[in-house]
């Protein structure tokens, strides 16, 4: 099948259907019509199409405020303090997250970083967070908290937060006994 020089070109929709710009044909018939006409003709297509007449109206954005800020601040070093994963990195985020004016949420992701933490101190208070937050409901991640109480329990230089952590553990095998599929 040959192509003829002077057949034009093949289209695959209908032009007459397709309301395009100012040459279109929904704009001819509307320059046809006088003034009235249109605006009759629009108000009852509005009418046809919706039965609720819509107001127009201006989209209002919220003004920040400085709740908003301080939101904004506070999920900012919560996820830095969860993106990290070097202990001193650790370490240095949840000072800067204490220094912020924030306390740490009782999160079972937030207090499983804090087991990384350099202060022993801040580990104690963590371990027993979590003591209380396991007791109602399953841990998230079981093996990493599994083995940081491990390396808590081996390695740590306070003996009660030793004792702490062998305790957890204790009590997570009790309370939530590893489910092999």
């Amino acid at each position: 099948m040959r192509h003829r020089r002077h057949e034009g070109s093949k289209v695959w929709h209908n032009p007459a259907l397709l309301d395009v710009g100012p040459r279109g044909p929904a704009a001819r018939s509307k320059a046809a019509m006088p003034s009235s006409e249109q605006a009759d003709r629009g108000a009852e297509l509005f009418t046809r199409s919706s039965p609720v007449a819509r107001v127009a109206g201006r989209i209002v954005q919220k003004a920040p405020s400085a709740i908003d800020a301080r939101t904004a601040e506070e999920r900012r070093l919560r996820g830095k303090l969860l993106a990290d994963e070097s202990r001193p990195s650790v370490t240095r985020a949840a000072s800067d997250y204490l220094a912020a004016g924030f306390a740490f949420p009782a999160a079972q992701d937030v207090l499983l970083q804090l087991l990384e933490h350099v202060d022993e101190v801040t580990v104690a208070e963590a371990i027993d967070a979590l003591s209380r937050l396991v007791a109602s409901e399953e841990p998230k991640r079981r093996a990493v908290l599994d083995s940081r109480l491990r390396r808590i329990e081996a390695y740590a230089d306070d003996p009660t937060t030793r004792i702490k952590a062998a305790d957890l553990r204790r009590h997570l095998a009790a309370l939530h006994p590893v489910r092999i599929r």
